[in-house]
């Protein structure tokens, strides 16, 4: 893709720009929406985007011991809240064909651009704080021009 403002024919910048646009539990899933963003690795231009949303299960189990957040009704409030992470941008190609054999030419290889994110979970019933670690990618294919 030829980049607007330095109209050379630019390579992505590497790792891509992440911006973490939300995060949301439910049950026992975090799901977090980012926006990936691919940028001219010369003058730093956004060229092309995406948005991702990705899912990651967690188990809690509440001690005992612990009491409850001050304010915290089961009945209407959530058990869990979850901090707005910082995500990190990822890249990867793939190597070798569907077959297992390796893909020699570069041209062949498919690219993959997307994000991960370690996100901080509280438990309003019992106080109790821990991570999920949550990915996301997508074909660079698949991503639209700014």
């Amino acid at each position: 893709m030829r980049c607007p403002s330095c109209n050379k024919f630019a390579s992505y910048d590497d790792p891509p720009t992440v911006e973490v646009g939300g995060t949301e539990v439910e049950g026992g899933n975090v799901k977090v929406t980012a926006r990936v963003v691919l940028v001219c690795a010369e003058d730093s231009t956004e060229l092309k985007e995406s948005t991702i949303e990705a899912e990651a299960p967690f188990e809690h189990t509440c001690n005992a011991e612990r009491k409850p957040e001050e304010g915290y009704d089961p009945e209407t409030d959530s058990q869990f809240e979850a901090d707005s992470p910082d995500g990190e941008g990822t890249s990867r190609q793939e190597t070798t064909d569907r077959n297992g054999k390796p893909i020699k030419n570069s041209r062949y290889m498919k690219t993959y651009y997307g994000f991960e994110a370690e996100v901080d979970i509280k438990c309003r019933e019992c106080g109790g704080n821990f991570q999920v670690n949550v990915s996301g990618e997508e074909q660079a294919s698949s991503f639209e021009e700014c």
